[in-house]
This record gives C-alpha cells, structure tokens and sequence, in this order.
C-alpha cells in the first residue's frame, strides 16, 4: 500500500489528537481481537493436526486474558489441565509410587518404567504463526478509528 505525504501527516495528526485512553482502547481491542484468534488458532491444533482429541478436556480449557499493566497491555493464554505442559514441551514420565507406569493400549494392558513424550506444541507454535498479524491488526483498529473520526 502507497502511502502519499498528505496521508501521513493527517494520520499523525488525528493520532495526536487522541486521548490515551482512546489510543489504549484501539489497542485493547487489538489485542482482544488477536487473543481470540490466537485461542481459535490453538483450539484448532487440539482438534487433530497437533494432538488427537480424545476427551476434549484440554482444548475446552484454553482460556485468554488480558492484564492492562499501564503503559502495557499483557495478552495472556494457558489452561491449568495438569498434563498440558507433558504435551506441549514432551518430556519423561516416571513412576512414582509403584514400580511400572500402567495404561491400556488397543493391544492390551502395558507395564513400563517410564514413558517418552515427544514435544506437541499447540500454544507456542500457534503463537509463532499468528504474531506476525498483530502488525495488521492494529493498523486495521487504527483505520476504524480514523473513519469513525474523519
């Protein structure tokens, strides 16, 4: 997109213009708008590329928050399913309390010392694809701002 001179120097000046607390809910809302489709991003993954669905548990529990920290807005994202961090970084599981770790597999029952759990990433990796649209995101909350101004 070209952007000519007069442009520029009427959006600076409108965003000279706003209150700070305009210019902090052009930015709340987007970063509201990109934890949304941050959640979806990782929801999607727990729905079969990254982990197969069993329960539901854990892709039910993904939440979003946003913590206003002036001048900061934090995005936060998680869930406080205990076996969420086994996934997404792998990791051994031990037994702790008994000789063997037991599960039912489709072959049959298992008894083994310890499991070896391969990195499953779905919150880091679905952050590292959608950052590069928070850019946009806030240039697209500016513009409605700038139209609802003009």
């Amino acid at each position: 997109m070209i952007v000519d001179e007069k442009s520029k120097t009427a959006t600076v000046q409108f965003l000279q213009t706003l209150l700070p607390e305009q210019i902090n809910r052009i930015l709340y809302n987007s970063l509201d708008y990109f934890m949304r489709l941050l959640a979806n991003k990782v929801k999607g993954k727990l729905s079969g590329p990254v982990l197969k669905v069993q329960t539901g548990r854990l892709r039910s529990s993904i939440i979003t928050d946003i913590i206003p920290q002036p001048p900061k807005l934090i995005g936060k994202i998680g869930t406080n399913v205990v076996y969420a961090t086994i996934h997404e970084y792998g990791g051994i599981i031990r037994a702790k309390n008994k000789p063997y770790l037991q599960f039912k597999t489709p072959t049959g029952w298992v008894s083994v010392k310890e499991v070896h759990m391969p990195e499953r990433s779905y919150l880091r990796s679905s952050l590292d694809e959608e950052f590069p649209k928070l850019p946009d995101i806030i240039r697209l909350q500016l513009r409605k701002a700038l139209q609802v101004n003009a």
